[in-house]
């Protein structure tokens, strides 16, 4: 090995795509810290598990990537906040973009600790869809990972990241970091 790196354009893209409920509170409380912590680590989990399992360190690229829809007038996360400025003097902000963007930071050292190429790359609006991200980074794999839907909510449409594996060009693989096992993590000095 001469020790010359792969550029950009000749490595095979990854593009991780990761559902902005899992990196983000869902509520401003203290009671909810515990279902947030475990949320956001699956991601964790699932971007140890691509690093350990797909990705070639010399050869490949990845995307940490997310679309942060703000179509979500209900979203707990909104009504919670709406209740606390209410109800206190302190007025607290939800700014989903900069918990995105600390979550991918963490996860993008750990991958460039394992000689892994990776960058950040976050859609704010209701423009951007997956497909957009697929398409703008030509990428040549995917790994989703989807929010967990709720057994009645399985039952009535599949989620984001299905639908996308049945009309995507691309391969892709669905991941759900709860499934995998917490060990993924300190293998990968997380």
């Amino acid at each position: 090995m001469t020790g010359k790196s792969t550029p950009l354009s000749l490595r095979r893209k990854i593009v991780l795509i990761f559902d902005q409920d899992i990196l983000t509170p869902t509520q401003v409380s203290s009671e909810t810290d515990e279902l947030y912590e475990r949320s956001y680590k699956s991601a964790y989990k699932m971007a140890a598990w691509t690093a350990l399992n797909i990705c070639h360190k010399d050869n490949d690229h990845i995307f940490l990537t997310c679309c942060i829809k703000e179509d979500k007038i209900f979203d707990p996360a909104v009504v919670s906040e709406i209740i606390n400025n209410i109800f206190s003097d302190e007025e607290v902000k939800i700014d989903k973009k900069s918990i995105v963007e600390a979550h991918f930071e963490k996860i993008k050292d750990m991958l460039v600790a394992k000689g892994i190429s990776a960058s950040v790359d976050i859609h704010v609006g209701n423009d951007s869809t997956a497909t957009d991200i697929i398409h703008a980074h030509r990428a040549n794999l995917v790994v989703a990972q989807p929010a967990e839907m709720s057994a009645l909510g399985k039952t009535f449409s599949l989620d984001w990241a299905e639908t996308l594996s049945r009309s995507s060009i691309c391969p892709i693989t669905i991941v759900r970091g709860n499934d995998i096992d917490d060990s993924v993590l300190s293998q990968v000095g997380l």
